[in-house]
């Protein structure tokens, strides 16, 4: 398990992340967040995500995106299972 223990966003993938680049067989859980985007996971590239379990991650606020998943503006992430 990958935990954020309440305190901003879990796993950030950024933008130079390919379809190479693999996250695969993580539990993401204790993600909080009161401004921004993606508590559990903020991917910025184009990642392949698989066999994941994403959980228990909080936004509060107003325009905050993405609790569990946030893919950004020109992401194009891989995401099965």
């Amino acid at each position: 398990m990958i935990s954020g223990g309440g305190n901003g966003t879990v796993v950030t993938i950024g933008s130079s992340a390919s379809r190479a680049t693999e996250m695969s067989g993580f539990t993401i859980a204790g993600g909080k967040l009161t401004t921004g985007y993606g508590a559990g996971l903020n991917i910025s590239g184009s990642p392949t995500v698989s066999g994941n379990v994403i959980r228990d991650n909080e936004i509060h606020g107003e325009r905050n995106y993405g609790a569990g998943v946030y893919c950004g503006y020109g992401s194009g992430p891989l995401i099965t299972g």
